[in-house]
C-alpha cells in the first residue's frame, strides 16, 4: 500500500499509540502517587503537531483513559512558551511540543518540572514548499 493511504494510516496508527505518550509530561510525586480524575491535555491545532490533534478529534484520548477510571480535558495552544507556562504551573499534565521549548522548559525547572515520554513526529515532519523553489 503506497500515497495517501499509507499516509492516513500511519498518522492514525501513530495517533494511537502515543495517544497518552506525549511528547512533554509534567513529573510530580503527588501526581504520581494517585491517578488524576482527569489528565490535562496540551497540543498545537496544526499539521506539524498531528497526533495530538487527530488523537483528540478521533476520541482516543478518552478511550484510552478510560480503562483508568479518568478523563481527558484538552486544551489547544499557539505556542511553546504557553505551553511550557501551563506545563510548570501545573494546569497541564501531558502536551505535544517542539523541542526548543521542551529544553527550555527542562531548564526553567532545573530538570524536576518535565520529563521527555516520546518523539511523536520523529520521521513524521517534513518541510513542504512549491516545486518551483530550489534551494
Amino acid at each position: 500500500m503506497t500515497g495517501p493511504n499509507l499516509t492516513r494510516r500511519g498518522l492514525l496508527g501513530g495517533a494511537a499509540a502515543l495517544s497518552l505518550a506525549g511528547l512533554l509530561s509534567a513529573c510530580s510525586s503527588a501526581k504520581a502517587a494517585s491517578r488524576p480524575a482527569t489528565v490535562n491535555i496540551g497540543y498545537f491545532p496544526n499539521v506539524t503537531h498531528a497526533p495530538g490533534l487527530i488523537a483528540d478529534q478521533a476520541g482516543f484520548f478518552e478511550s484510552r483513559l478510560q480503562s483508568v477510571s479518568a478523563t481527558a480535558s484538552t486544551k489547544s495552544f499557539n505556542a511553546g512558551p504557553d505551553v511550557v507556562q501551563a506545563i510548570l504551573s501545573g494546569s497541564l499534565d501531558v502536551a505535544y511540543i517542539g523541542p526548543n521549548p521542551t529544553i527550555t522548559a527542562y531548564l526553567q525547572s532545573r530538570t524536576a518540572g518535565v520529563r521527555v515520554v516520546a518523539g511523536a513526529t520523529s520521521g513524521g515532519a517534513s518541510l513542504v514548499v512549491k516545486p518551483e523553489i530550489r534551494s
